[in-house]
C-alpha cells in the first residue's frame, strides 16, 4: 500500500465517526435522547471496529504481548495460572480482561475491538463533560489525531490513561477519593496511570499561586527536573519502587537512548498552544474561573515534558504521553477562546488542520508506532 491508500481507512473511520458525533449533539435535547445515544454508540463503534479488524502486524505490542497473553488466557483454568513472566509486569485488570474474553471467544480480534471500545467510551464521557464549552466532535477529533494510532501499539497504557482521565472531573470538584479510585482502576491495566495522582497537588498549587512569577518559577523548576532527570528523577523513581511495587518500570522507560528526537517535534508543535493560551489568558480564565489557572499549568507541563527525550531518551515518550492526554481538553478550549476574533467555522477549521497535520506527519509520514500502513484481511476481502 502506498500514498492515499495508506490513510483511506483512517479517513473514512474518523470522518464518519465525527459526523455522527456532530449530528448526535445537534439533535434537540429532551426529545430524541434514545436516538441520540444510539447515534453516539455507532459513532464510537466505528473506530473500535477499525481497531478490531486490523491485522496483527499493526502495532508492535500486538505481537509483543497482546496475542501471547490472549493465547494463554484461552487455556489457563484461572487468573492465577498465567505464566510467571507476566507476574508484576502485566496489570491484573488487563489479565482479567484477556481471561474473560478468552473464555468467550477464540478470536483475538475481538479482544482488540473491546480494548479500543472501552478506551473510546471512557474518552467520550471525559469529553462529554465539557460539551457546554466545546463540541463533542472536536474533543474526539483531538483523540483520533493524537492517540488513536498510538493506542494500536501502547494498548494497555492508553486504556489505563483513558480510565484515569475520566476521573479528572473529580479533580476539578476537589473529590480526591473518587479521583484516586479512577486512577486505581487505570493502574490495574498499566502502572503509569498512578502518575496522574501528581495532578492533585499541582491543582492545589495552580489555584493557590496564580501569579506570573509563580508560573515562571514552576516552569523553570520543571525544566531543571527534566534536564537532570538522570540524576534526580530516575533515582527518585527507583526509591519510590521500594514503596510502590513496579514503579521502577517507569524509570526504565526513561533510560533509553534518544534516537530520533521525536520529543523535539512535539515540543515545537505543542509550543504554539502555549503562545495561543497566553495571548488569550484573560479570556480563558474568565471562561474557566475554577480551572483556568490549572489548565495553564497543564499546558506548560505538556509542552515542557516533551524535553524529557533530551535527557532520558525517546522511550520517555511512553512516560510523557500521560501529560499529552490533556490535549483533547486543551486544544478545543484554547482555540475556542478566539471565537470573538474569528467565526466558529474558521476556528473549527483551524483545529481540524492543526490536528490533521500532526496525525499525518507523526503517524503516516514518520510512521511512529508502526501503524502507517493499515491493513485488514477482513476489509480487503470485502472491498
Amino acid at each position: 500500500m502506498g500514498g492515499f491508500a495508506e490513510v483511506i481507512y483512517y479517513l473514512i473511520c474518523f470522518s464518519s465517526s465525527l459526523f455522527l458525533l456532530w449530528f448526535g449533539q445537534k439533535l434537540k435535547y429532551g426529545q430524541c435522547e434514545p436516538f441520540r445515544w444510539f447515534v453516539y454508540g455507532i459513532a464510537l463503534l466505528i473506530p473500535a471496529t477499525l481497531a478490531g479488524v486490523r491485522d496483527w502486524t499493526i502495532g508492535t505490542d500486538v505481537i509483543g504481548y497482546g496475542y501471547p497473553i490472549f493465547s494463554e488466557a484461552r487455556i489457563v483454568p484461572d487468573i492465577k495460572s498465567f505464566s510467571f513472566r507476566y507476574d508484576g509486569w502485566i496489570g491484573t485488570g488487563y489479565l482479567w480482561l484477556n481471561f474473560l474474553i478468552g473464555k468467550t471467544t477464540d478470536n483475538f480480534n475481538m479482544l482488540l475491538l473491546f480494548l479500543m471500545l472501552i478506551e473510546i467510551i471512557f474518552v467520550f464521557f471525559a469529553v462529554y463533560q465539557w460539551r457546554d464549552k466545546f463540541p463533542i466532535w472536536l474533543g474526539m477529533l483531538v483523540f483520533y489525531a493524537f492517540f488513536f494510532n498510538l493506542s494500536f501499539n501502547a494498548m494497555r497504557q492508553c486504556l489505563a490513561i483513558s480510565i484515569a482521565f475520566f476521573g479528572i472531573k473529580y479533580l476539578f470538584e476537589r473529590k480526591f477519593l473518587f479521583f484516586a479510585l479512577w486512577i486505581a482502576l487505570g493502574y490495574l491495566f498499566h502502572i503509569s496511570a498512578i502518575i496522574i495522582l501528581l495532578y492533585y497537588p499541582l491543582f492545589w498549587y495552580a489555584n493557590k499561586y496564580t501569579s506570573a512569577k509563580s508560573t515562571l518559577l514552576f516552569s523553570v523548576a520543571l525544566v531543571l527536573l527534566i534536564v537532570f532527570s538522570n540524576q534526580i528523577l530516575i533515582p527518585l523513581l527507583y526509591f519510590i519502587s521500594n514503596i510502590i511495587p513496579r514503579a521502577y518500570i517507569i524509570a526504565e522507560y526513561l533510560a533509553y537512548i534518544d534516537k530520533d528526537g521525536s520529543g523535539y517535534k512535539n515540543f515545537m508543535y505543542f509550543g504554539l498552544l502555549v503562545v495561543l493560551f497566553l495571548y488569550k489568558k484573560d479570556t480563558i480564565l474568565k471562561n474557566f474561573p475554577k480551572t483556568g489557572h490549572f489548565l495553564k499549568i497543564a499546558i506548560i507541563i505538556t509542552v515542557i515534558a516533551q524535553l524529557t527525550t533530551f535527557a532520558a531518551g525517546e522511550h520517555a515518550l511512553r512516560f510523557i504521553m500521560i501529560s499529552n492526554w490533556w490535549l483533547y481538553f486543551l486544544i478545543p478550549i484554547i482555540f475556542y477562546s478566539y471565537l470573538k476574533m474569528f467565526p466558529r467555522s474558521v476556528v473549527n477549521l483551524a483545529i481540524t488542520v492543526y490536528c490533521f497535520f500532526y496525525w499525518y506527519y507523526i503517524f503516516i509520514y514518520l510512521g511512529f508506532h508502526e501503524t502507517k500502513n493499515y491493513s485488514s484481511s477482513l476489509l480487503s476481502s470485502i472491498f
